[in-house]
């Protein structure tokens, strides 16, 4: 068994994938490349690893497109967007019809050919798995 302790202490194994092979343990951290390689690990051994917090990501979407060329507002701009490249995005109308939907969303959505109105958004991250809902206005 691999336990995984925080730095602020509780258990975060929820926050890792574990994966392993015949003597030794691989820690993948979730949202990053790393790989730590723990070496040999013994049947009905515990094994507790401190590692360090991962902070959460800020995301601040704006909810005001004015899609008018005067160079303000003239996307759906999600700002640290970058911090989550695979990402879905899901903008509905005020009756529930799918408008506009985009894998790995890049802040380049700017409205295109819907009229002035108020619409709602689902922005989901896989990783780390999240879900971020709101209305937006979309003006011309």
């Amino acid at each position: 068994m691999l336990q995984l302790v925080g730095s602020s202490g509780g258990t975060v194994s929820n926050k890792y994938s574990v994966d392993y092979a015949v003597g030794e343990v691989a820690v993948l951290f979730t949202g990053t490349s790393k790989t730590l390689n723990l070496g040999l690990i013994q049947p009905g051994n515990i094994l507790t690893l401190i590692v360090p917090a991962i902070p959460e990501a800020s995301l601040k979407i704006y909810e005001f497109v004015s899609a008018n060329n005067d160079g303000k507002n003239e996307t759906f701009y999600i700002n640290g967007i970058n911090q989550f490249p695979e990402n879905n995005l899901i903008i509905f109308n005020k009756e529930g019809t799918v408008v506009f939907e985009q894998k790995n969303y890049d802040n380049s959505w700017n409205g295109g050919s819907l009229p002035s109105d108020n619409y709602f958004y689902i922005f989901r991250t896989e990783r780390p798995v999240q879900e971020w809902k709101g209305g937006l206005v979309l003006t011309r």
